[in-house]
């Protein structure tokens, strides 16, 4: 499902406000600066393939950026690659600063403070891709994190083409094929970062690919409170002890892994919504409204309620 967010659909007096809560809920805690205080222009365009997250921002001159201090405990681990459309922009991160031009790449990881520079109009496709599927070192991702990739020739042209275009194929969504194409990007992906830190790339990794594929499974069922282990092994066709194993070499287990996703999706859907927390809870997995309240406290140190009202328009009738 593809999700506009635009100014456009609020007063002119109040769209830098509305645009700060967009940026904010979409990719995390931001500060933006503008000089354009009044009717501020821009909008997000999201969408999903397989286990990466798609987004289309448009927007004028800006300057987005994200400290330390805004990085949230708990959440997702993602890496991020930049590709700008239209217009100008800079990259800084991880002490380096990427100039980019329409079709070149950089890559950013949410873990780590960054910020993004468009002295221009501009447009920008970035793509959202957890930190476990990429199967790089982290010497070699900090070797590739705050620097232009150039995309005009190459095999960063061919990297960078294909994943300005995932958009177009957002339509699959969930499907095999989404699955299929989210699996190459990473693969191409990674491939590039081979190219640039002198590492060699590997072949295709069948293990890395049944990961990328149980967890998109996961995630297309997460409301279902009876997703259990015996359940999404049976539909890969594998015993319960080698999905074990496949998690265990991730540094986790299943249920750990259902909860991370429930909890993630709990926490957007808080923020986008002014929905009561115990249906939200519901809707995704949770049995039990306490069982939720409990572990949302435990992973991310406040509670649903707080959340909410701190990042979202609570519902009068919410409760925790």
């Amino acid at each position: 499902m593809t999700i506009v967010l635009s100014t456009d659909s609020v007063a002119p007096n109040e769209r830098l406000a509305f645009w700060h809560d967009v940026v904010s809920r979409t990719f995390g805690p931001h500060t933006i600066e503008t000089a354009q205080r009044t009717a501020f222009s821009g909008s997000v365009t999201t969408g999903r393939l397989g286990s990466l997250e798609l987004f289309t921002v448009d927007a004028d001159p800006e300057s987005v950026s994200r400290t330390s201090h805004s990085i949230v405990q708990g959440e997702e681990h993602c890496v991020s690659v930049g590709i700008p459309l239209d217009g100008p922009g800079f990259v800084t991160h991880d002490g380096r600063q990427a100039r980019l031009v329409p079709g070149d790449l950089v890559l950013y990881d949410s873990a780590r403070p960054v910020t993004l520079q468009f002295p221009e109009r501009y447009r920008i496709q970035v793509v959202r891709i957890p930190r476990d599927a990429l199967a790089v070192s982290d010497q070699d991702l900090r070797g590739v994190t705050g620097i232009t990739i150039c995309g005009r020739e190459g095999l960063g042209r061919l990297v960078s083409t294909f994943l300005a275009n995932l958009p177009g194929c957002a339509g699959e969504g969930a499907t095999t094929a989404g699955q299929r194409i989210a699996v190459n990007a990473v693969d191409v992906l990674h491939t590039l970062i081979a190219q640039r830190v002198g590492s060699p790339h590997p072949a295709t990794d069948t293990q890395s690919a049944l990961i990328l594929s149980i967890r998109d499974f996961i995630d297309r069922h997460l409301s279902d409170c009876d997703l259990v282990p015996a359940t999404i092994a049976a539909a890969h066709h594998i015993s319960v002890r080698h999905l074990h194993n496949l998690f265990q070499n991730q540094g986790t287990t299943v249920t750990r892994w259902i909860l991370q996703r429930r909890l993630e999706e709990c926490r957007r859907e808080l923020a986008r919504s002014p929905g009561a927390i115990a249906a939200v809870a519901h809707q995704w997995g949770f049995r039990s409204p306490s069982h939720f309240s409990t572990a949302f406290k435990t992973a991310y140190g406040t509670t649903p309620r707080a959340w909410q009202k701190q990042h979202g328009r609570p519902h009068p009738g919410a409760n925790t």
